[in-house]
Parts: C-alpha cells; sequence; structure tokens
C-alpha cells in the first residue's frame, strides 16, 4: 500500500508539475501575444502618423507651388502732399459748376515670386456724397478718370511690369465734382484775398487748396469744418482746420487693376484716407 501511495505521490507530482509548465507555457504565450499586439498596434500608429506627416508635406508643397504661381499685389494710396498741383476746372454741369483734381497717389508692390503685369483698370466713385445730382453709385463721370502720371507730372501709361519684390509708385489723376453751395463758399473766399473770381481754370498746391477751405469754413464735399487761417505775406499762408470724419460724407473711389493673367486687384481710397508714412 505504501508503494501505491508513492506512485501516486510521484504522479500527482509529475501531473503538477505539466500543469505548472502547461500554465507557464500559456501566459508566456500570451503574454507574447500581448506584446506582439502593443507593438502591432504601435506600427499601426507609427505608420499613419508617417502617412498623415506625409499627407501634410504633400499637401504643404501643392499650397506652396499653388502660392508661388498665384499673382500677389498690395496697393497703398496716399493722399496729395501740401506742394502737390492740384487743378481746378469750369465744366457745363449746372448743380456742379467745378472739377478739382487730385493726384493720388498709388504704390503697387509685387509680394509673390511671380513677375505680374498689370494691362488694364477701372475707376469709379463707389460711395455716394450728396451733390444733388441725382447720381447712382458707383458711377463714372467725364473728367473722373485723368489718367496716370509719375511724382513729376509726366503721365505714365500701363502696362505696369512688377517683378518679384518690385514696387512701383504711380498717380492717379482723380477728378472731383464740386456743388454750387461749395464753389460759392470757396470763390467768396479767393475773390476777398484776390480782388477776383476763380479764374475757369486754375492750378493751386494742395496747401493753398486747403487753405481757402479751411478760411471758408469747408471742405470739398460741403462738410462744415472749423479752424483758423493765418497770412504772413503773399507767399506764406498758414492754416489749421478740423472735421468730423464719422459725421461726414465725402465720395470713395475705388480703382480696379487686371493682369494679363485675368487677376483683378482692387482698392479703395478717399482725401481722408491718411496712409503717408
Amino acid at each position: 500500500m505504501k508503494r501505491l501511495h508513492n506512485r501516486r505521490l510521484i504522479r500527482k507530482n509529475v501531473l503538477s508539475k505539466r500543469r505548472i509548465n502547461r500554465r507557464k507555457n500559456i501566459l508566456a504565450n500570451e503574454s507574447a501575444q500581448k506584446n506582439e499586439l502593443v507593438w502591432r498596434k504601435r506600427e499601426i500608429r507609427f505608420s499613419l502618423i508617417a502617412i498623415i506627416i506625409s499627407m501634410i508635406t504633400f499637401s504643404w508643397t501643392l499650397y506652396q507651388d499653388y502660392k508661388n504661381n498665384q499673382e500677389e499685389i498690395i496697393i497703398n494710396s496716399y493722399t496729395p502732399t501740401s506742394d502737390t498741383n492740384v487743378s481746378v476746372n469750369k465744366i457745363g454741369l449746372p448743380k456742379s459748376p467745378y472739377i478739382v483734381t487730385m493726384r493720388i497717389g498709388i504704390l503697387l508692390t509685387n509680394t509673390n515670386e511671380k513677375t505680374v503685369t498689370l494691362t488694364n483698370y477701372r475707376l469709379e466713385q463707389i460711395a455716394k456724397i450728396d451733390l444733388a445730382t441725382n447720381f447712382e453709385y458707383p458711377t463714372f463721370y467725364s473728367g473722373l478718370d485723368q489718367g496716370f502720371s509719375d511724382e513729376n507730372g509726366t503721365s505714365q501709361d500701363l502696362p505696369f511690369i512688377l517683378k518679384k519684390g518690385e514696387s512701383k509708385l504711380v498717380y492717379i489723376n482723380t477728378g472731383i465734382l464740386i456743388n454750387n453751395n461749395v464753389f460759392e463758399k470757396i470763390n467768396g473766399v479767393y475773390k476777398k484775398e484776390n480782388e477776383k473770381d476763380i479764374p475757369e481754370k486754375i492750378e493751386l498746391t494742395y496747401r493753398e487748396l486747403l487753405y481757402y477751405l479751411a478760411k471758408a469754413q469747408t471742405d470739398l464735399y460741403g462738410n462744415k469744418t472749423e479752424g483758423e487761417t493765418y497770412k504772413i505775406d503773399e507767399e506764406e499762408k498758414l492754416f489749421h482746420h478740423v472735421i468730423d470724419i464719422d459725421k461726414s460724407d465725402f465720395p470713395i473711389f475705388s480703382i480696379t487693376f487686371k493682369s494679363v493673367n485675368g487677376t483683378y486687384f482692387e482698392h479703395t481710397f478717399y482725401e481722408y484716407k491718411h496712409e503717408n508714412f
């Protein structure tokens, strides 16, 4: 009986070791499988990340190529300087007897890699003022667009060719209609100063025009201004005037350039849009 019992114990011990080893093997296999799954998930994640990075890089490259092939122009405008010539001409309109021509500086800057050739343009008045002429806006009238010139007043013609990073400063000669009420005020001041009416055609500096406007306490558009004028001698005229822009009406203009490739570049400007620096 003891021998049999010992055999059973030995057999039981052998079976227990086998079970232990089997469990160890199962656990080892499960651990290996888990590790394999973990690595597979990591590989999938790394692959997805690599694909996403590749797609982003590819998209960015396409965007850069697209951007470099696009035409880009930045446009800034500049009001006349004090010594800039301003012309005043009599016209046939009964409610707007005179047209004042201002030279507005237009700075064109090519900000892209591609050369841009501007071949055409359009100038319009896009916001109305009360001229009592029943205009609809945007509008174009005779004398509004008087072409381009350089800083010396010499005529400048299209095309304007701008290479990478290149800028070009031109002046758009813009005609501004003034109504009877404004003209009478300016003419009254001019007559007191010069003992005669404003001629049918006259050139003043922008400073001289502002002097007469300040003395008449109005701007070109009929808005009331406040200020004082000082006359040291015939040549030296000083002034200061104040206007509430938010409560004033004045014309706003739009100039749109068209490139040889059909790209449009639009810019708005007006006398009180001070971009000068």
